[in-house]
């Protein structure tokens, strides 16, 4: 999950004060960056038009399916693939749907076992990404796999309902959540879902 900044004064940010939020963040999108610095309106607009220059010039990257990062920077959650085995077996896994500037990271052994099988070449993980002393280091949470009644994905809130949006970019579902079972859940939760019988969710 993303580390919340210190919310500042509203108004729009210039771009070395954007970049040191998404610095402490870790990643953020649009709607949480133009939230956290109260925007609405053409502001917004501007912040769109703001990021767009800041990844021109090299300065931000795409993290997942919407979030930004500093570039070179990984957010502290993220899906990964494991991309590559060196000659001493160690394995780098790299974040999916990144911009370019996205380093590969070292994916260190589960000790504790409790994450499953240890993932091969190809596999999709959610991982913990940190900055280690030779570089970046991943720690396997999860081991993805087709599991159809199981969905992982970040819960967003809004005044008509709580939804589900899966993690994994092959997963089209949008889970509803019931509100009953939504209690004590927090817009930007990462939750693993069950889908239950008749639950609605959206999708092609």
């Amino acid at each position: 999950m993303t580390n919340t900044p210190k919310r500042p004064p509203a108004g729009l940010p210039d771009k070395q004060t954007l970049i040191a939020f998404l610095r402490d963040a870790g990643s953020a999108e649009k709607t949480d960056i133009a939230r956290h610095f109260g925007l609405k309106g053409g502001d917004r607009r501007a912040l769109r038009e703001m990021i767009r220059e800041l990844e021109a010039e090299g300065a931000l990257g795409k993290r997942g399916r919407k979030g930004f990062s500093p570039s070179g920077v990984l957010p502290p959650v993220g899906v990964a693939d494991v991309v590559e085995r060196d000659v001493d077996g160690e394995m780098y896994v790299r974040l999916v749907e990144a911009s370019e500037d996205a380093p590969r990271a070292l994916l260190m052994p589960d000790n504790s076992g409790r994450a499953g099988p240890a993932p091969g070449m190809g596999d999709r993980l959610l991982v913990k990404f940190s900055q280690g002393a030779e570089g970046w280091e991943a720690r396997l949470v999860k081991k993805l796999d087709a599991e159809r009644n199981r969905v992982l994905g970040v819960i967003r809130k809004s005044n008509r309902e709580v939804r589900v949006e899966p993690v994994d970019r092959r997963s089209k579902d949008v889970l509803l959540v019931p509100h009953a079972q939504a209690e004590g859940l927090k817009d930007g939760d990462l939750v693993l879902a069950a889908i239950e019988k008749g639950e609605q969710r959206y999708g092609p």
